[in-house]
């Protein structure tokens, strides 16, 4: 004998139909004219719930495609977030760079302006000469050594003027 029975969790409504000649399940000695259609009707509820159940995981795979993308898009927000992080570290590091070489010139510069003070205990001067300069007739020059002259650059010594490296 082979039977179906419409379960309830798929759509059904419990009932079992047979093959047989079972007065209540069965389809034969002409039990088809009363079981028939209500059969039939447990087919097409099973298969309706079927269908309904495929369209929910579809719209759950869709729903996972979407946070997918969307976990996708904010991973990448974040990836060029921390990008543009480093970018800003390093251009706060050029400019830190920059303050740096700035303070270190500044300093020197004081302290080169501090040494044309005439009552100043040190002079200073660059090891390098960039620029042209003349010792005026009658007076001393005094630089401290070494001492190199950069290119183009021309040292005047006027008459009776000397120019001391120490």
């Amino acid at each position: 004998m082979a039977g179906v029975t419409f379960s309830e969790d798929v759509g059904g409504d419990g009932s079992t139909v047979t093959d047989d000649g079972n007065a209540s399940t069965g389809l034969a000695q002409d039990g088809h004219r009363t079981r028939f259609v209500p059969a039939l009707a447990q087919v097409v509820a099973v298969a309706s719930w079927v269908k309904t159940t495929a369209q929910t995981v579809l719209g759950y795979k869709n729903a996972a495609a979407e946070s997918e993308a969307t976990a996708l898009t904010y991973k990448n927000d974040a990836a060029n977030s921390v990008i543009a992080a480093g970018v800003k570290v390093t251009e706060a590091s050029a400019q830190a760079d920059r303050a740096e070489e700035g303070a270190t010139n500044a300093e020197y510069f004081a302290g080169l302006a501090e040494s044309t003070n005439p009552n100043a205990a040190i002079r200073v001067n660059p090891r390098t000469i960039t620029e042209s300069v003349g010792i005026a007739n009658g007076y001393n020059g005094l630089s401290a050594g070494p001492i190199a002259i950069g290119d183009g650059v021309t040292i005047t010594i006027g008459d009776n003027a000397t120019w001391s490296i120490v």
